[in-house]
């Protein structure tokens, strides 16, 4: 799928986890055969739009992270956002403290609604 990368380094240019000095997709993952960094990814797709080969990175993307687990925390946010509609889990406190910074209430999505957004067929 990345056969056809130039390596010329125009992805990581122009990315916002590169420029953090993280590892990043697609170069570092394409030269070193690692797979976490396809979890860092904020799906901008500057990568994409800067790629001289007009490769479909997004298409990689998502192989990679059908054939990976992702890390704990990952994982947490997807449950998360798979049984109340948010990536991160609601604590007990947490409309208390969205009402000390004068912030409406975080109420919870219709289960039914939700699981019909996210069923694939």
């Amino acid at each position: 799928m990345l056969s056809n990368c130039l390596n010329c380094g125009a992805c990581q240019s122009v990315c916002p986890v590169h420029r953090l000095g993280e590892a990043s997709f697609p170069l570092s993952w394409q030269k070193s055969g690692l797979k976490p960094e396809v979890w860092n990814c904020t799906n901008c797709w500057l990568c994409q739009e800067v790629c001289p080969q007009k490769l479909e990175l997004w298409e990689a993307k998502a192989m990679t992270q059908r054939q990976n687990t992702p890390p704990a925390q990952v994982a947490l946010s997807l449950a998360s956002l798979n049984e109340i509609g948010l990536s991160l889990p609601l604590t007990a406190n947490t409309n208390e403290l969205r009402q000390g910074y004068g912030l409406d209430p975080i109420s919870f999505i219709n289960q039914t609604v939700l699981q019909s957004l996210i069923q694939t067929k």
